[in-house]
């Protein structure tokens, strides 16, 4: 939930991009997650940064979940 506005400004950032599709378990979740679309605003360069940072956390921490994870912070890598 802490990165939720962040995931939506990152899928939305992306080129070709027009909507993020969200699951959600509540209608608050909902409603949050259209107020985080009404104010997207583009990942200034920082941001996207540290989301990089946090993302390959993340995969270190969950491993092969669903799969090999690309291990840079680039779109449209090859998986390593």
């Amino acid at each position: 939930p802490e990165n939720v506005s962040s995931a939506i400004r990152y899928g939305l950032g992306l080129p070709g991009v027009a909507a993020v599709n969200l699951g959600v378990h509540e209608a608050e979740q909902v409603r949050s997650n259209v107020r985080h679309v009404k104010n997207y605003r583009p990942l200034d360069g920082e941001e996207r940064a540290e989301l990089s940072r946090l993302g390959r956390k993340m995969a270190d921490e969950w491993g092969p979940h669903f799969g090999k994870v690309a291990r840079a912070g680039c779109r449209h890598l090859p998986i390593v």
